[in-house]
Protein backbone atom coordinates (compact mmCIF):
# COMPACT_ATOMS: atom_id res chain seq x y z
CA UNK A 1 0.00 0.00 0.00
CA UNK A 2 1.16 3.54 -0.79
CA UNK A 3 -0.21 6.94 0.23
CA UNK A 4 -1.02 9.10 -2.79
CA UNK A 5 1.48 11.92 -3.34
CA UNK A 6 -1.25 14.61 -3.46
CA UNK A 7 -1.66 14.38 0.33
CA UNK A 8 0.52 17.03 1.94
CA UNK A 9 2.84 16.55 4.90
CA UNK A 10 0.58 18.84 6.94
CA UNK A 11 -2.47 16.70 6.14
CA UNK A 12 -0.65 13.48 7.07
CA UNK A 13 0.31 15.04 10.41
CA UNK A 14 -3.34 16.03 10.87
CA UNK A 15 -4.40 12.39 10.24
CA UNK A 16 -1.90 11.19 12.83
CA UNK A 17 -3.09 13.71 15.42
CA UNK A 18 -6.80 13.22 14.69
CA UNK A 19 -6.65 9.44 15.06
CA UNK A 20 -4.13 9.46 17.95
CA UNK A 21 -1.59 7.34 16.09
CA UNK A 22 1.57 6.93 18.13
CA UNK A 23 4.36 8.45 16.02
CA UNK A 24 6.95 10.56 17.80
CA UNK A 25 9.04 13.47 16.50
CA UNK A 26 6.66 14.28 13.65
CA UNK A 27 8.14 17.72 13.09
CA UNK A 28 11.60 16.24 12.51
CA UNK A 29 10.45 13.79 9.82
CA UNK A 30 10.06 14.38 6.10
CA UNK A 31 6.86 13.54 4.20
CA UNK A 32 8.27 10.26 2.87
CA UNK A 33 9.16 9.02 6.38
CA UNK A 34 5.82 10.14 7.80
CA UNK A 35 4.00 8.25 5.01
CA UNK A 36 5.94 5.06 5.65
CA UNK A 37 5.40 5.21 9.44
CA UNK A 38 1.71 6.04 9.02
CA UNK A 39 1.11 3.05 6.73
CA UNK A 40 2.97 0.75 9.09
CA UNK A 41 1.02 1.97 12.15
CA UNK A 42 -2.34 1.81 10.34
CA UNK A 43 -1.71 -1.76 9.17
CA UNK A 44 -0.87 -2.81 12.74
CA UNK A 45 -3.85 -0.97 14.25
CA UNK A 46 -6.69 -3.38 15.19
CA UNK A 47 -10.08 -2.50 13.72
CA UNK A 48 -11.69 -2.30 17.17
CA UNK A 49 -9.16 0.37 18.29
CA UNK A 50 -10.08 2.58 15.33
CA UNK A 51 -12.45 5.40 16.24
CA UNK A 52 -14.98 6.89 13.83
CA UNK A 53 -14.20 10.46 12.81
CA UNK A 54 -16.80 12.88 11.44
CA UNK A 55 -15.04 16.22 11.88
CA UNK A 56 -12.39 16.42 9.15
CA UNK A 57 -11.96 13.17 7.26
CA UNK A 58 -15.50 11.72 7.50
CA UNK A 59 -14.42 8.08 7.77
CA UNK A 60 -16.03 5.38 9.87
CA UNK A 61 -13.54 2.51 9.53
CA UNK A 62 -9.85 1.83 9.12
CA UNK A 63 -10.41 0.60 5.57
CA UNK A 64 -12.16 3.86 4.61
CA UNK A 65 -9.18 5.83 5.92
CA UNK A 66 -6.77 3.63 3.96
CA UNK A 67 -8.87 4.11 0.81
CA UNK A 68 -8.93 7.86 1.40
CA UNK A 69 -5.14 7.99 1.71
CA UNK A 70 -4.57 5.83 -1.39
CA UNK A 71 -6.76 8.02 -3.63
CA UNK A 72 -5.82 11.54 -4.80
CA UNK A 73 -6.65 14.32 -2.38
CA UNK A 74 -10.01 15.82 -3.39
CA UNK A 75 -9.10 19.25 -2.06
CA UNK A 76 -6.11 19.38 -4.42
CA UNK A 77 -7.85 18.85 -7.74
CA UNK A 78 -6.09 21.77 -9.42
CA UNK A 79 -2.63 21.72 -10.92
CA UNK A 80 -0.34 24.62 -10.09
CA UNK A 81 -0.98 26.21 -13.49
CA UNK A 82 -4.77 25.89 -13.10
CA UNK A 83 -4.64 27.28 -9.56
CA UNK A 84 -2.64 30.29 -10.77
CA UNK A 85 -5.27 30.89 -13.44
CA UNK A 86 -8.09 30.69 -10.85
CA UNK A 87 -6.18 33.08 -8.56
CA UNK A 88 -5.68 35.57 -11.41
CA UNK A 89 -9.39 35.45 -12.21
CA UNK A 90 -10.24 36.00 -8.53
CA UNK A 91 -7.90 39.02 -8.46
CA UNK A 92 -9.59 40.45 -11.55
CA UNK A 93 -13.02 40.05 -9.93
CA UNK A 94 -11.77 41.65 -6.71
CA UNK A 95 -10.37 44.62 -8.65
CA UNK A 96 -13.72 44.94 -10.47
CA UNK A 97 -15.49 45.05 -7.10
CA UNK A 98 -13.02 47.56 -5.64
CA UNK A 99 -13.53 49.71 -8.74
CA UNK A 100 -17.13 50.36 -7.60
CA UNK A 101 -18.48 47.57 -9.85
CA UNK A 102 -17.57 49.40 -13.08
CA UNK A 103 -16.50 47.37 -16.09
CA UNK A 104 -13.13 48.43 -17.42
CA UNK A 105 -11.59 47.24 -20.68
CA UNK A 106 -8.52 45.73 -19.01
CA UNK A 107 -10.68 43.49 -16.80
CA UNK A 108 -13.92 42.56 -18.58
CA UNK A 109 -15.65 43.74 -21.74
CA UNK A 110 -19.17 42.66 -20.72
CA UNK A 111 -20.93 41.71 -17.53
CA UNK A 112 -21.64 38.25 -19.00
CA UNK A 113 -17.89 37.58 -19.34
CA UNK A 114 -17.50 38.41 -15.67
CA UNK A 115 -20.35 36.06 -14.68
CA UNK A 116 -18.93 33.18 -16.73
CA UNK A 117 -15.56 33.47 -14.99
CA UNK A 118 -17.20 33.95 -11.57
CA UNK A 119 -19.26 30.78 -12.04
CA UNK A 120 -16.13 28.89 -13.11
CA UNK A 121 -14.02 29.89 -10.08
CA UNK A 122 -16.92 29.42 -7.63
CA UNK A 123 -16.25 25.64 -7.81
CA UNK A 124 -12.93 26.23 -6.03
CA UNK A 125 -14.25 27.80 -2.83
CA UNK A 126 -11.55 26.19 -0.69
CA UNK A 127 -9.19 28.91 -1.94
CA UNK A 128 -9.56 32.01 0.28
CA UNK A 129 -9.15 34.51 -2.60
CA UNK A 130 -12.00 32.84 -4.48
CA UNK A 131 -14.28 33.07 -1.44
CA UNK A 132 -13.40 36.75 -1.05
CA UNK A 133 -13.98 37.49 -4.75
CA UNK A 134 -17.38 35.76 -4.79
CA UNK A 135 -18.44 37.44 -1.54
CA UNK A 136 -17.51 40.86 -2.92
CA UNK A 137 -19.19 40.13 -6.27
CA UNK A 138 -22.44 39.11 -4.55
CA UNK A 139 -22.66 42.69 -3.22
CA UNK A 140 -22.92 44.03 -6.78
CA UNK A 141 -26.36 45.66 -7.24
CA UNK A 142 -26.40 44.67 -10.95
CA UNK A 143 -26.23 40.97 -10.05
CA UNK A 144 -29.67 39.35 -10.32
CA UNK A 145 -28.79 35.89 -9.00
CA UNK A 146 -26.12 35.44 -6.35
CA UNK A 147 -23.13 33.26 -7.25
CA UNK A 148 -22.87 30.29 -4.88
CA UNK A 149 -19.36 29.40 -3.70
CA UNK A 150 -18.78 25.64 -3.32
CA UNK A 151 -16.78 24.83 -0.19
CA UNK A 152 -15.73 21.40 1.12
CA UNK A 153 -16.96 20.17 4.50
CA UNK A 154 -13.49 20.41 6.04
CA UNK A 155 -13.02 24.05 5.05
CA UNK A 156 -16.56 24.89 6.24
CA UNK A 157 -15.72 23.40 9.65
CA UNK A 158 -12.48 25.41 9.82
CA UNK A 159 -14.28 28.64 8.86
CA UNK A 160 -17.04 27.99 11.41
CA UNK A 161 -14.43 27.28 14.09
CA UNK A 162 -12.56 30.52 13.29
CA UNK A 163 -15.79 32.55 13.27
CA UNK A 164 -16.86 31.10 16.61
CA UNK A 165 -13.45 31.89 18.09
CA UNK A 166 -13.71 35.43 16.73
CA UNK A 167 -17.22 35.85 18.18
CA UNK A 168 -16.12 34.51 21.57
CA UNK A 169 -13.21 36.95 21.75
CA UNK A 170 -15.45 40.03 21.29
CA UNK A 171 -16.02 41.72 24.66
CA UNK A 172 -19.65 41.74 25.72
CA UNK A 173 -21.50 43.72 28.36
CA UNK A 174 -22.49 41.65 31.36
CA UNK A 175 -25.31 42.74 33.64
CA UNK A 176 -25.29 41.35 37.16
CA UNK A 177 -28.29 41.81 39.40
CA UNK A 178 -28.38 41.70 43.15
CA UNK A 179 -27.53 43.70 46.25
CA UNK A 180 -24.10 45.28 46.28
CA UNK A 181 -22.40 47.29 49.02
CA UNK A 182 -19.99 49.98 47.90
CA UNK A 183 -17.65 51.30 50.58
CA UNK A 184 -15.80 54.59 49.96
CA UNK A 185 -13.61 54.60 53.03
Amino acid sequence: MKIHSSHSRKELIQVIEQFNIDITNLNDLCKKDISALLIMKLMDLPEEDFKEEEEYFFVSSKQELLDYLQKPNQSKILTIKEKDSVMDTAKKIISYCKNSFFLTPYNYETFDDLLVEANYISKFGDIPSVRRAITMLNQDPKLDVKVECIISKRVKKDIDKRNKLKQDSIPKAVVKRGHFIIDFS
